[in-house]
């Protein structure tokens, strides 16, 4: 454990912490301020090398671009080959069901 400004990180706590944060955000925040806290979460995810979850995380977010990215980083070729036949379907059922927002560009960190 390291100890920062005399209190002790635990990282277990840490990690239950945003995927608290996380759900509450999801059913008590707009729209706008829950996708930022999810990017963030997905973002924490992607440095601390859990890229299957953060692959979870940014399709909850539509960001299909970016879990195109971690599946071929995680060597996930054929999962990849995959989604990206599938992505054509993907946008048009979304487009049908209304929804307007979705990333199709990474964001910059």
């Amino acid at each position: 454990m390291d100890l920062i400004l005399g209190l002790q990180f635990d990282p277990i706590n840490f990690r239950i912490s945003l995927v608290i944060n996380s759900r509450l955000a999801k059913i008590s925040l707009p729209e706008e301020e829950c996708a930022s806290i999810m990017r963030r979460w997905a973002n924490y995810l992607i440095d601390t090398k859990e890229l299957k979850q953060a692959i979870h995380v940014l399709l909850t977010l539509g960001d299909f671009f970016e879990v195109l990215v971690l599946l071929y980083k995680n060597s996930s070729f054929e999962t990849a080959a995959l989604f990206n036949c599938a992505l054509p379907d993907i946008l048009k059922e979304q487009v049908q069901k209304g929804k307007k927002k979705f990333c199709m560009q990474p964001e910059n960190r």
